[in-house]
């Protein structure tokens, strides 16, 4: 179904993701392995244009400011650290590009998630979707690399027992 509405763009890509989510928690899937794999989704799954591009549901993502302000903020906030930390890109944490000596990432570097670097924050803090994508959207946005840049999943060594 999620891939089906992915190639006809029924409805804009967030909703389809989610309805994704949904449907795994329907089939069984627990509530843990569903937010990986929509973390996942929501990362590097397809994404276009909106039909209606003022969505009032879309997550915000803070607006960059100082590294000590930005290191100050994400010590604050578990869910959006342990985020920054399993987003590399070069090589590099989202968390580390602020500190970074890195100007910009290479345009044909992949920004990669590692699923298995946020497993046990998705099963201690339960993060919402929306926390979560908002978690995403802005560590991705601490790094300085080309827009369309691609993205890949990590998995490493998860075990998520159902």
């Amino acid at each position: 179904m999620h891939d089906y509405h992915c190639v006809v763009r029924s409805a804009d890509w967030q909703f389809v993701h989610r309805m994704f989510y949904h449907a795994m928690l329907v089939s069984g899937v627990s509530e843990r392995r569903a937010k990986l794999v929509y973390a996942g989704v929501y990362f590097a799954g397809p994404r276009w244009e909106d039909n209606d591009s003022a969505r009032p549901n879309k997550p915000a993502v803070p607006t960059l400011t100082a590294p000590a302000n930005i290191l100050y903020a994400l010590c604050r906030d578990p869910i959006t650290l342990a985020v920054s930390e399993a987003i590399e890109c070069d090589g590099t944490s989202a968390f580390d590009w602020i500190t970074s000596v890195h100007h910009r990432a290479d345009s044909n570097a992949a920004i990669t998630l590692g699923l298995d670097k946020i497993s046990s924050m998705v099963e201690e803090d339960a993060p919402s979707l929306r926390i979560l994508e908002a978690a995403i959207d802005y560590a991705v946005s601490l790094i300085p690399h080309v827009e369309g840049a691609p993205r890949e999943i990590f998995v490493g060594h998860l075990t998520v027992l159902d």
